[in-house]
C-alpha cells in the first residue's frame, strides 16, 4: 500500500529514525520515517531511498522494520542475510499473536522441536541443504556443518 501523503500537499517531509522496508514495493530498500506526520497503527508515512531518489510515501506499518545494527550472534546474522528467513519469522509470529499466543517456554520449546526435526530431516538427507552467513570476518555453511567454524554457538 502506497500512495500520497499529507505531506506531499504542503508539509515539508522530516527524516526521523532510519527504517528498512521488509515487504511489498519497497522490500530491499532502506528509508526513514517521516516526522511531518503521523503515523496511524496500520500505516506509516515514510520517505523511502528507491532508484536514485527520495520518494515520500505511506506504507503497510508490517513493511517496516528498524535498521540493522551490526550482528551480535550468528543467529542475528542469518536472519540479516537471509530475507526470506526474516519474513518467514515475522509471519509465524504474526500467526501466533492472531491466536493469542505470547512469548512463553511452550511455544518456544515448539519451535525448537521443529528447528531440531528439519535439521535431522536436512542431515539425513542424501542432498543437503546449506546457506552461507558471514560473520564475524567469516564464512560459514551452515550451524550444523561439520567443516564450519568453531566457537560459534548455534543456541539450541
Amino acid at each position: 500500500m502506497s500512495g500520497p501523503t499529507e505531506t506531499q500537499k504542503g508539509k515539508e517531509p522530516q527524516k526521523g529514525k532510519e527504517i528498512r522496508f521488509i515487504r511489498g514495493t519497497y522490500k530491499g530498500c532502506t528509508g526513514w520515517m517521516n516526522r511531518a506526520i503521523k503515523s496511524s497503527k496500520k500505516t506509516c508515512n515514510v520517505i523511502v531511498a528507491h532508484e536514485g531518489v527520495e520518494k515520500v510515501t505511506r506504507v503497510l506499518s508490517s513493511s517496516v522494520r528498524n535498521k540493522w545494527t551490526e550482528p551480535t550472534s550468528f543467529e542475528h546474522a542469518l536472519v540479516q542475510q537471509h530475507a526470506d528467513v526474516e519474513l518467514a519469522m515475522v509471519a509465524l509470529a504474526e500467526l501466533l499473536a492472531e491466536c493469542g499466543v505470547r512469548r512463553n517456554p511452550e511455544i518456544l520449546a515448539l519451535i525448537n522441536t521443529e528447528l531440531t526435526i528439519a535439521r535431522k530431516k536436512n542431515d539425513d538427507s542424501g542432498v543437503k541443504t546449506y546457506r552461507s552467513v558471514d560473520w564475524q570476518g567469516r564464512t560459514k555453511r551452515s550451524l550444523h556443518d561439520p567443516n564450519a567454524m568453531e566457537g560459534i554457538s548455534s543456541g539450541c
